[in-house]
């Protein structure tokens, strides 16, 4: 398939819009790139057959969007960039012995979401926060940003006249005073385990409209809870070093890791609070004690 510019809705050409070409059971068949000028070609396709045409915006540079540019199908239709979730309503192009098939896209500007990331204690503003947006199948769509020193953050790139869930993951955060971190969070105030797939049922849609910021989406991080405690050997030998703690929630998941000091205390910190935990000891790597085949995991 060849095609004019692929171009803004303000008539500039885009380039490094990736276009994917989609046989009707969702398997790809061809990739190109667009060129300085907008323009690519994608060969090599079955004469007769009928494709889907999908342009990835997430790499494009041109045209004039702050906030980047909306992945679609031909024609014009709303496109999540995920392969086995090409739209119905998506235009097909049929594929012609020896010729060239038209299929050209003007992308709509996409929109984004904004906010401050601050410590419920305090006020603090949090650095190094993901933030991230699902969308309605809890795909996570548009670029993850990370709050600066400011605690401010802008996740681009999303689709316009849609509705995201905002989610919050302060495994890497710094500022603030709490000594055990910060727990994870949806918008607006709804505890998250930090899984993709599980966004909570009582967090708050955000809207997002074409070339805009939805501002004040904002966030303040209770702080984490931890878990403490002194291993040693169970013959009285004295404490055990460098045993490997880990933390499980309640479907098995590691949530936490910690590793024991020479004098068999550890602390696991980052534990979202009201919650249970196991917590297991791998003795794989101990040092200390008198044992000479070791201790067991428990």
């Amino acid at each position: 398939h060849d095609a004019l510019p692929i171009s803004s809705s303000g008539g500039a050409a885009l380039q490094n819009v990736a276009v994917y070409v989609f046989d009707t059971d969702g398997g790809q068949d061809g990739i190109a790139y667009t060129n300085s000028s907008g323009a690519y070609t994608v060969t090599g396709l079955t004469p007769g057959a009928s494709y889907n045409v999908c342009f990835d915006a997430s790499q494009a540079s041109g045209g004039s969007s702050t906030f980047g540019y909306a992945d679609q199908c031909y024609q014009n239709v709303a496109w999540d960039g995920v392969q086995w979730d090409v739209p119905n309503a998506a235009g097909t192009v049929a594929g012609t012995a020896g010729a060239l098939a038209t299929a050209n896209a003007e992308l709509t500007y996409s929109g984004a979401i904004s906010g401050t990331v601050t410590a419920s204690s305090g006020g603090t503003a949090l650095q190094g926060v993901a933030v991230s947006a699902y969308d309605s199948n809890e795909n996570q769509v548009g670029v993850v940003a990370y709050t600066d020193q400011n605690g401010a953050y802008t996740v681009t790139d999303l689709a316009p006249s849609a509705s995201y869930d905002v989610c919050f993951d302060a495994s890497q955060t710094t500022g603030g005073t709490s000594a055990y971190g910060y727990a994870d969070q949806c918008y607006q105030n709804a505890t998250w385990d930090g899984r993709s797939w599980d966004i909570p049922s009582g967090a708050t849609l955000v809207p997002v409209t074409s070339g805009a910021a939805t501002p004040s989406t904002n966030a303040a991080l209770v702080s984490s809870g931890a878990i403490s405690g002194t291993v040693t050997a169970g013959d009285g030998s004295g404490a055990l070093g460098n045993v490997n703690v880990e933390v499980f929630d309640s479907l098995g998941d590691v949530v936490s890791e910690a590793t024991t000091a020479s004098n068999g205390t550890y602390t696991a910190i980052g534990l979202a609070p009201d919650a249970s935990y196991g917590v297991c000891f791998d003795g794989s790597q101990a040092t200390g004690g008198t044992s000479p085949y070791g201790y067991a995991d428990q």
